[in-house]
């Protein structure tokens, strides 16, 4: 039943909260979390669990009390519960019921510091709505908009956005930067700057475009991509898409040069080129999920009619034409499936001093690879694939009717 105000049950505080989406709710988790931290620092036994039948979610206990809520409808808090608190009953109650208010949150401007793995990178300063770039003796600086609840929810943001920037800015760099510093403050502005005119045809990290001081430009789909990021606390489907793309796409290029800076014993670890071009080009079946399309389903078995494979050939034809794209259908992507869902990679030796050709004994008529080779051009195909097709997302014209 709905419940007109707090009750103590079994020495548990249930309390209405009554929020109508996911958004409500977690705008009023983000509340109550900070004003409890002013009380006590949240240190979390984090341990959620769903009781469906009951519909009951128990999200667990911190050194205030353990915490659950149930609801009617999903991602919608019908009550709260807290039971084992350590904090008086009443204030409690208080503490809750001042994070049911709504509330907009307080606007912060944030700038994160980047530290680019390449000492010659040097952003331009470019400001687009309400993103701004630039560089000084600390590194890249971009500067970013986020509203917070308080000092811990703006803290955890900055945390979540600044990754995510980071991921970003990889494709339109080809560069991984790493994070290096975050400051805010209350006051700050957003100066527009006209967009250069912007080549996308570039592959290589050298052929980025630059201006004649030697600053690389960022594409203006590159400030609606950390606009989206920063605009709300979750993403849409197609921010989440270029998100996901990018961080495969940044960490297959970490283990790259990771495994080299290891030395030989790294490098000739059977499995592991395997593993980093089989990141890589998921990347593009991640970033697909931008745009879901609509499958029509085997009447027997229910499985999508659709074959992932051939969205991920049309893709790579659509940016690179028909010889790359047959190579990333076959060999490319078709190796990824073996390594990914059988282990099988291109090759089971182990690189050795001398040549020791032998046939292969899963295709007769074939010699065995002597090692895998790590696909160095894959990632700047990639890369240039997720750019333009962010591209083509803001600039595709307006529907008619």
């Amino acid at each position: 039943m709905n419940k007109k105000s707090s009750e103590s049950t079994n020495d548990t505080i249930i309390i209405p909260i009554g929020t109508g989406s996911v958004n409500e709710s977690n705008d009023f988790l983000r509340r109550l979390w900070g004003l409890l931290d002013q009380e006590a620092t949240n240190a979390w036994c984090y341990t959620p669990n769903t009781n469906t039948a009951h519909q009951r979610v128990f999200i667990g206990k911190n050194n205030i009390g353990s915490f659950s809520f149930d609801y009617k409808e999903k991602g919608c808090i019908n009550n709260i519960y807290i039971s084992e608190y350590k904090l008086p009953r009443e204030e409690l109650i208080r503490i809750v019921d001042s994070a049911k208010k709504p509330d907009a949150g307080t606007p912060y401007y944030v700038e994160c510091i980047y530290q680019s793995m390449h000492a010659d990178f040097k952003v331009a300063k470019q400001c687009f709505t309400d993103v701004l770039t630039r560089v000084d003796e600390n590194g890249t600086v971009i500067r970013i908009k986020i509203s917070a609840f308080s000092d811990l929810d703006l803290k955890f943001w900055i945390r979540q956005k600044s990754a995510a920037i980071q991921f970003v800015l990889f494709p339109f760099t080809n560069r991984r930067f790493t994070i290096k510093a975050a400051q805010y403050s209350l006051r700050g502005c957003f100066e527009a700057t006209e967009m250069p005119s912007y080549d996308y045809e570039w592959y290589d990290a050298d052929e980025c475009p630059q201006n004649d001081a030697g600053e690389y430009y960022l594409p203006q789909e590159f400030f609606n991509v950390i606009s989206g990021i920063c605009s709300s606390s979750f993403y849409d489907d197609f921010i989440s898409a270029v998100v996901n793309a990018s961080q495969m796409l940044y960490n297959a290029a970490s283990l790259s040069e990771l495994s080299f800076r290891g030395g030989c014993a790294e490098v000739e670890r059977t499995g592991l080129f395997d593993m980093i071009n089989a990141s890589i080009v998921s990347s593009l079946e991640a970033i697909l999920a931008a745009e879901p399309q609509k499958v029509e389903r085997c009447t027997c078995c229910g499985q999508p009619k659709y074959s992932i494979v051939k969205r991920i050939y049309d893709l790579s034809q659509l940016y690179l034409g028909d010889a790359m794209a047959a190579q990333i259908k076959k060999r490319i992507y078709g190796n990824r499936s073996k390594y990914m869902h059988e282990g099988r990679t291109v090759t089971p030796l182990y690189r050795f001093q001398s040549c020791f050709p032998l046939i292969d004994p899963r295709s007769p008529r074939e010699m065995l690879n002597a090692e895998t080779p790590l696909e160095y051009n894959l990632i700047d195909y990639c890369a240039y694939i997720i750019r333009k097709f962010v591209y083509d997302h803001y600039n595709k014209p307006e529907s008619v009717g």
